[in-house]
């Protein structure tokens, strides 16, 4: 009775174990795109059964995607066009393993241009990751006191920025070309 006892409780202590469930899947991360066509891929962190994904307009964010066209007039006067683009998704994924508690939920902003081009913003701890192509030349960064955190020359699959912690958004300047801008309010999370 006693070895049935012992082999019972063994039994036991492995099935709770193999159900860890107060242990979760590491989050995956952003990374640089292997091939020209994506925008971006995820790379695991830990093992996984399932990826969990959903995207969906922002609503709160539909005029913080802006083209800002400079221009000059008959006379000689410079004046600036502002049109707003809209397309501003927010994405989630969420990484699972059978016996494990989910993994954090990995965010992104997928913000879409003109020419039925797209960038991807993900801000994760101090660094802000803009994946794209062929979107622009320069990206100059500002927090929302309009003070310049940084600015880079834009580089095809990911641009990356350290930002100061403790920000609620960024406002990001992309410049397209000579004469048009990109104005992205970016969410920090």
């Amino acid at each position: 009775m006693t070895v049935l006892f012992a082999v019972f409780a063994f039994f036991c202590t492995g099935v709770a174990k193999s159900q860890n469930s107060s242990a979760k899947v590491k989050k995956p991360i952003f990374v640089e795109p292997l091939s020209d066509s994506t925008l971006f891929d995820l790379m695991a962190m830990d093992l996984y059964d399932s990826i969990s994904y959903d995207l969906r307009m922002a609503d709160e964010m539909d005029k913080c995607n802006i083209l800002a066209s400079h221009a000059k007039g008959p006379d000689g006067s410079e004046y600036t066009v502002k049109e707003q683009l809209g397309g501003f998704w927010n994405e989630k994924y969420v990484v699972y393993r059978k016996g494990y508690g989910y993994s954090d939920t990995l965010y992104a902003w997928r913000v879409m241009l003109l020419e039925k081009n797209e960038i991807m913003l993900n801000t994760e701890a101090d660094t802000l990751k803009i994946f794209g192509r062929d979107y622009g030349q320069s990206v100059t960064v500002s927090g929302p006191d309009g003070k310049v955190i940084g600015q880079k020359e834009i580089r095809n699959g990911v641009t990356e920025l350290i930002i100061p912690l403790g920000l609620e958004y960024l406002d990001l300047d992309i410049k397209r070309n000579e004469y048009e801008h990109y104005l992205i309010k970016c969410p920090v999370r």
